[in-house]
């Protein structure tokens, strides 16, 4: 699901708000960005971009926000070039912070949970990794 709201701003071609949403059973995915275009010939844009992602599965949910500003100057020839540019930040930010999100956040909570299991005394993930890849390696040693 995705929506977006433009408007005429003083001293801008126009500001905008764009909503994108994708849930999943696994999650969801929520990301807010507000941009805005100025200029003629060269038009420069400024970017806020928050996303919330929220990821789970065996009873449990995690999840967090992030927040990004961008500004850029792209060439411009009217509103369709504005709106072409801003689209093109969006995903950008997009994916960047997809990216920042898997790397700090979800890889940080696996860890905090294999800790806690560890304090408790459970087998964690690492060791049924290792023990399966162990199993992998010795059967392919037997062909």
């Amino acid at each position: 699901m995705s929506s977006v709201y433009l408007w005429e701003a003083p001293g801008a071609w126009f500001e905008g708000a764009f909503y994108v949403q994708n849930v999943v059973e696994e999650g969801r995915w929520d990301a807010v960005h507000v941009a805005s275009a100025t200029g003629e010939g060269i038009g420069r844009y400024e970017l806020t971009s928050t996303v919330y992602v929220e990821v789970g599965g065996a009873g449990s949910r995690i999840g967090g926000f992030l927040h990004h500003k961008l500004e850029r100057e792209c060439r411009a020839k009217g509103d369709r070039c504005h709106v072409a540019n801003v689209g093109g930040m969006i995903e950008d930010v997009e994916i960047e912070l997809r990216s920042k999100m898997d790397n700090m956040y979800l890889k940080k909570a696996v860890e905090v949970v294999e800790r806690m299991r560890k304090e408790k005394g459970e087998d964690t993930l690492g060791k049924k990794h290792a023990a399966f890849l162990n199993q992998a390696i010795l059967k392919r040693r037997t062909f």
